[in-house]
């Protein structure tokens, strides 16, 4: 389902929705807020994937705030290194 508008609002107008992965690319800083917003809809062993987490440079401050914020929720988190970095997150 593609969701247009602001997705912290937006994602709770989709009936049924259960998503087995979700791909972050947006406001670095808003990472945490779409994070939290999705997160009760991911199925066990879901991913979720956060896009820039190594660059541009300007980025490094938020991302890590995100890792610092997503350590608090039950999921198994990696950092990889392909294109600009991104973190993998699997939700136990």
């Amino acid at each position: 389902t593609q969701v247009e508008g602001d997705f912290t609002r937006e994602v709770h107008n989709i009936p049924d929705l259960k998503a087995d992965f979700v791909f972050i690319d947006a406001l670095k800083d808003d990472y945490p807020k779409y994070f939290d917003a999705v997160f009760p809809y991911v199925r066990k062993n879901g991913i979720i994937i956060a896009d820039n987490m190594e660059y541009p440079i300007s980025f490094k401050e938020a991302a890590k705030k995100y890792r610092k914020h997503i350590g608090k929720y039950p999921v198994i988190t990696q950092s990889v290194n392909i294109g600009w970095g991104v973190e993998l997150s699997i939700k136990k």
